[in-house]
């Protein structure tokens, strides 16, 4: 299509699941990719990586917590913008962080628990990290395990 009909931007929505595909597709002469249930379902596995390989820059680097951290100082100005807001609602694209990870499920249970506490969107969000391997905390884009490193981990991280 986008050969046959030059003057129009394509843009694919759905099926997308990682940003390699993303490229791929791109590479191909699509103008655009959207990328909807894998943003989150799988946020780190979706987008690690997204800097360098769609707008060829550097990534910044992030761990996981440090991303955490940096989420939890942009829901607290959210919240101060708009009190209105659900802190649930602002909690969720943090859920599946960790998914997959050793302490993933745990995450997304204690922050369920942790909501009913009162506590600040920080509090919720650290408090509940405790439960997530530090090595899977600490982790950086580009940083890359086999499933048996995983698995080894997970037995150590229990």
């Amino acid at each position: 299509l986008v050969d046959d009909f030059p003057n129009l931007r394509f843009t694919l929505n759905g099926g997308v699941r990682t940003a390699e595909d993303a490229r791929v597709h791109l590479d191909n002469g699509l103008h655009g990719v959207m990328i909807g249930r894998a943003a989150y379902e799988t946020p780190w596995l979706t987008f690690s990586d997204a800097d360098w390989l769609i707008y060829g820059v550097p990534s910044p680097g992030l761990s996981r917590l440090e991303i955490l951290e940096k989420y939890a100082d942009y829901a607290t100005q959210e919240l101060q913008q708009k009190p209105i807001r659900s802190m649930t609602r602002l909690i969720k694209p943090t859920l599946n962080l960790f998914h997959g990870e050793p302490g993933g499920a745990l995450f997304r249970r204690s922050v369920d628990e942790e909501l009913r506490t009162g506590r600040s969107v920080r509090d919720v969000l650290l408090r509940s990290a405790q439960f997530v391997c530090k090595e899977a905390l600490r982790a950086v884009p580009g940083s890359c395990r086999t499933s048996q490193s995983w698995d080894e981990e997970a037995a150590v991280c229990s």
